[in-house]
This record gives C-alpha cells, structure tokens and sequence, in this order.
C-alpha cells in the first residue's frame, strides 16, 4: 500500500503574478514573507485552506496571535497590521473567537 499524505506538499504560486503583480507592490517584502507563510500554513492545514486550530460544534477555532507570530517569526503587531491590510485587500478573511485568530 502506497503512502498517501494527508496535506499538500506543495502549494500554488504563480511565478509572474507573484514577481510583477499587486502582491509585490501593495506589500512590503516582511509582509509578503508573512503573505507566503500564510498561504504554506493554509496548505498544511487539516481545514483545506484554513488556518485553524480545531473544530468545535461547526465553527473553526483560532491560533492565538502569538503562536502565529512566534511560528512565522515576526512580530505580533506586523503580522497584525498584515492581517489587516490583506483582510482589507480581499486576500483573506478573518475571524476573531476566544482563543484567537481563523484566517480564510
């Protein structure tokens, strides 16, 4: 029996997009670092694009702010200003609960 991995490994990025696109001017390059990471964490994720902690009676449950941050290595208050701005962007979605942070 074949190996079959539960989460990608890999996710989709379009090289031109990403090199010539509004990605590359609407963020600075700490926050297109956080930008890509993000998108890695939703790929990895149990919830096919969502980035969430578990599950709990229908709703996602969140990541607090300090674990994200400590896991992409940036600050807390950068990798809020870049949920916000993507959020303000459309590139993501957020939800705040008890615990912390569900990005779509």
């Amino acid at each position: 029996m074949s190996y079959v991995p539960v989460r990608r490994q890999w996710i989709k990025l379009w090289i031109h997009e990403h090199l010539t696109g509004t990605t590359r001017f609407e963020l600075t390059p700490e926050q297109r670092s956080i930008w890509v990471d993000l998108m890695a964490l939703a790929g990895d994720s149990r919830y096919p694009g969502i980035i969430a902690s578990g599950s709990e009676d229908g709703h996602y449950r969140g990541y607090p702010l300090t674990w994200l941050s400590g896991t992409l290595v940036c600050s807390e208050s950068l990798l809020k200003e870049t949920l916000t701005l993507c959020e303000s962007q459309g590139r993501i979605k957020t939800t705040a609960d008890t615990t912390g942070q569900v990005i779509e």
